[in-house]
């Protein structure tokens, strides 16, 4: 049971370290790498940089993923649950799919302090992401944005361990 458990985990992990070590790539690039090596100042000022937009594209790239995930999930017992299915009879809300992930993703990304009642202009998707969120509880307040976060700092941690690698100083063997 536990090890089912920690299947998506180690998966997830996996994923987001592997886009901190694409973005770490950049390092490798000969006039970053040099300067980087010039010296500590020049260094922790690539690794800041890098690691601020692995962690950019990750907290991007997650959030969106759960998104689509409440998306897919919520037609599929949603419609379910209000009207049996028949032939060629889709979910009512189908041609709003990208407005009502787009809500879901925004609300998501920002903190809930600071969150809105509703970001689009469409007072029916608005009212859709309210029912799913409130259906699926994805709403977590303030555990749930930090679980997210927590999740995309994966790629914080790979993207600025290899560059740290990437950018030392590393001394001639003498020569003899």
């Amino acid at each position: 049971m536990l090890l089912s458990n920690l299947q998506p985990c180690f998966f997830f992990t996996c994923v987001f370290a592997l886009i901190g070590a694409l973005i770490a790539l950049v390092a490798l690039l000969a006039p970053i790498r040099r300067l980087a090596q010039s010296n500590w100042i020049a260094r922790t000022i690539t690794l800041t940089v890098l690691g601020l937009l692995s962690l950019a594209v990750g907290f991007g790239i997650w959030p969106k993923f759960i998104a689509d995930v409440d998306y897919v999930f919520s037609t599929a017992v949603t419609w379910d649950t209000f009207e049996p299915r028949t032939g060629g009879v889709r979910w009512p809300y189908e041609g709003k799919r990208p407005a009502i992930v787009n809500e879901l993703w925004i609300r998501k990304l920002v903190p809930p302090p600071m969150r809105q009642t509703c970001y689009s202009d469409d007072a029916e998707v608005c009212s859709v992401v309210d029912d799913i969120s409130a259906r699926y509880k994805t709403n977590w307040g303030w555990i749930g944005y930090l679980r997210d976060f927590s999740i995309s700092s994966v790629s914080v941690l790979a993207c600025t361990a290899l560059v740290w690698g990437f950018t030392r100083r590393r001394s001639l063997p003498p020569a003899g």
